[in-house]
This record gives C-alpha cells, structure tokens and sequence, in this order.
C-alpha cells in the first residue's frame, strides 16, 4: 500500500499521508459481585489527507475501498477546507526507542483476568457488609503506520493494559463508592496492592459521616483526584485553545503564573506508559516537554497545524481512524515537592481531603473554575481522618489557587498521571 500511495501522490501532484491503524480489544467484567462476561472486538482500516494548494482534504475506511477512490474523497472535501501553513511530517533519521509494548499482554489467557476479578471481588465485599464489588480488566493491542509524500516512514506496536475495580454500598441516606484503577502499557509496572490499599482506606475512612459548616477550608487533592484540578488547566494548554481566544493563558507563555512548586510535564517516553509513544499521530517524533516549570508557562499541546501557527514544536496529535488529529497530553508527570503528606494534614485546622468529585464538567471549566460535589472526602482534625463529608460542594478557580500551593514528597502512578498531594491553603465550601 505504501508504494501505491507514494505513486498517487505523485500522480496527483499532491503532498499526503497515510494513516494505518490495527488494533485489538478484549474486557473481562464484573458487576455487583458477578461475572458479567468477555467483550471483544478489533478495528482495521486507513484514513488518507491530501494537500492541494495549502488546503487539506480527508478520508477513511474500515471496508474494502481501494486507496484511489480514498484520494478521490479526500481531494473532493480539501475544496472546502481552509488554508493550511504546514507540511506533512519529514524523513527522520531516528525515531526514539520506546518500552510501551509487551507480549506478555498479547499472550496472556483470558482466564487470569478472570481469577484477578473473583479476587479483587472477594476483596471488596470483605471490607463491608452490603458492599457491591465491580471490576474490569481491559487489554488492548495497536499496530499503528504513518507514511508520507515527504518522506516520512515508521510503524510502531503498543499494548495497554488497564484494571478498575471499586465497590457501592447503597442504604437509605447513605451512598458510598469507591474505585482505583491504573493503566500501563507494560506488565511488570502495575502495583495492584496500591489499588487494594486505596480501596481499603477509604472504606474503613467513610464508615462515619461528619457535618462541615461552609467556609474556607485547607484542601488536599490526592494522586487520584488531581485531574479534577488538571483539566481546566489542560484545556488551557491546548494550543487550539490558544489560538481560538479560549485559553486563560494566551499570551501568558513564559510568564510565571502559578506557585514555583507547580512544575507539569507531558513525556510520552515514559517507559510503561498507558500513553507512550515513538511519535505522535501525525508521525513527528516524540520528546519530554515541560508545559509549566517552577509555576512558568513555558509550552502549548499542539499538532501541526497549531505548531506552525503558534510557532512552537508539535508532537501531541491525536486522533482515531474517523478523525482528524487534534493536539492531547500523553503521560502528565506533576513533579514532587519537598513537604511530606503527613505534614499536610497536621496543620492546626481542620483539613479536607478529596478522593473524587462529581459533577464539575457543568462549570465554567474554560474560564478555569472547578465547581461540584464532593463525592468522596474526608474531614481531617489533629492529623487523623474523624469522617467522610456528605453534601458539601466546593467551588474554585484553577488560576487563583495553584498561585499558592504545598506539593508531597511522595506521588503514586494511577494511569495518565503521575502526581503528588496538592495542598490548596484556602478553598470554599458550601454545606446544606
């Protein structure tokens, strides 16, 4: 198929791409207890763009389509597309090595995610009565090809390999869930016993529930729910964004704008990563890049196009076969501070801890504001959790709050994060 392409373009007198993918998906579940059954399925296909006089053109199948009918649609829908100030990705002549595919995955009987499941279920309904377990295991394998009319040649395969499991206890004015999961690409580099310990900790932590009044409050988000915090931000690093007027930070590059403790990597050469790759879905090859160091805003998630408008390097495509790319974060890594949790909680106030949140995609998230429900916290008084919360919202902007900030000593690895404690000094709480 490379030579055929490689042929049309030339043909066509045109510039393009050619996107392969293959992949294969196999989901062992558990739900209330019980095994619920195995799902799987697999995608293959191509998907072509074409650039004609700076415009790009579009298209993809999954059937039998031949590659020039493919060209033929993809030239068709560029006479309708904007102008474009980039080029196809160009021959390079190394593409970095990177540990995200292992066989031991591709091979691995079915029935071993069975057994882990009635394990983790096992686990689960020990730690309460009435406690409802669910769990899943999904296993994923990708084959993914990238040529272009530039020169541009490489194949890579990945596995990802992901485990949730978490439990429901339903009474009459009391609803808890629990969860924990975590996705590598690689074996040997999940820690289950840090998921069952979560799950333990915070049912034994909500077996009481305490009153807060609203006010102003100490917060720690955990390694588990900092996404809460990163995702306005996030948005606000996406090079789109910037270049709609949507972001909080156009303008602000190289500006310092939070507390120096905040310091956000994006490295999709994180060796075991759910999220690793050798180079993006558009071919350009991958590096570590700092989004925010020491609280400066030093770079922008981008694709080609956004690159080369915002005239800074690319690397964060995204897409699937249906899809153009468009730029995402890979493996986020929050760096570590030098304050011990422990620390964290021994303030003399009281403290809370948040597990997780519900509802917060309903705010403003654009403009930065992370507003919901506490689903899960705790209220910490002399260093000790005395109880969960219940019915208490809280209500921040990601810009104000990351201006003063504690960061842990230690991190834990869940699945597209690597993060630390964050401890926020003053944060409201309404209670009912």
């Amino acid at each position: 198929m490379k030579e055929e392409f490689i042929r049309l373009t030339k043909e066509n007198n045109i510039s393009g791409e050619l996107f392969q993918l293959k992949s294969y998906r196999l989901s062992v579940d558990f739900e209330n207890n019980k095994f619920k059954g195995i799902d799987e399925g697999e995608t293959n296909g191509f998907a072509v763009r074409v650039m004609k006089n700076n415009k790009i053109g579009f298209a993809y199948s999954t059937g039998k389509e031949n590659l020039k009918e493919l060209i033929e649609l993809a030239l068709g829908s560029a006479e309708f597309s904007k102008e474009v100030s980039f080029k196809f990705a160009h021959h390079v002549d190394k593409i970095p090595s990177v540990q995200c595919f292992d066989e031991s995955i591709v091979n691995e009987n079915r029935n071993v995610a069975i057994e882990l499941g009635r394990e983790f279920v096992e686990f689960i309904r020990s730690l309460k009565d009435g406690l409802q377990a669910d769990f899943s295991m999904q296993r994923s394998v990708f084959e993914e090809s990238i040529v272009t009319s530039e020169g541009f040649e490489s194949t890579f395969k990945k596995t990802v390999k992901s485990v949730s499991a978490g439990g429901v206890f339903t009474k009459e004015g009391n609803f808890l869930e629990v969860s924990a999961g975590e996705a590598r690409s690689l074996n040997g580099t999940f820690d289950l016993e840090t998921m069952k310990d979560k799950l333990k900790s915070n049912v034994l932590a909500a077996n009481m529930n305490v009153k807060v009044p609203s006010g102003k409050y100490p917060v720690i988000f955990t390694p588990f729910s900092i996404g809460e915090v990163l995702r306005p931000l996030l948005i606000a690093l996406n090079g789109q964004n910037v270049l709609k007027g949507f972001s909080m930070l156009k303008g602000k590059l190289g500006q310092a704008i939070f507390s120096s403790e905040l310091t956000l990597i994006d490295n999709p050469l994180l060796s075991g990563g759910a999220y690793s790759f050798p180079f993006d879905d558009e071919g350009i090859v991958s590096h570590r890049k700092e989004l925010i160091a020491k609280g400066q805003v030093r770079n922008f998630l981008a694709d080609l196009d956004t690159a080369s408008k915002l005239h800074i390097y690319g690397g964060n495509a995204q897409r699937g076969l249906s899809s153009i790319p468009q730029p995402s974060s890979s493996n986020l890594i929050l760096q570590t501070g030098s304050t011990p949790f422990n620390n964290m909680i021994k303030v003399p106030k009281k403290v809370l801890i948040i597990e997780n949140l519900m509802g917060t995609m309903m705010g403003n998230v654009i403009g930065g504001f992370v507003t919901g429900n506490i689903e899960l916290g705790y209220l910490v008084e002399n260093g000790a959790i005395v109880g969960r919360v219940k019915d208490v919202m809280i209500n921040f902007n990601v810009f104000d709050v990351l201006k003063d900030i504690a960061v842990s000593k230690e991190n834990i690895w869940t699945d597209k994060y690597i993060a630390p404690y964050i401890y926020l000094p003053s944060v409201s709480i309404s209670s009912k």
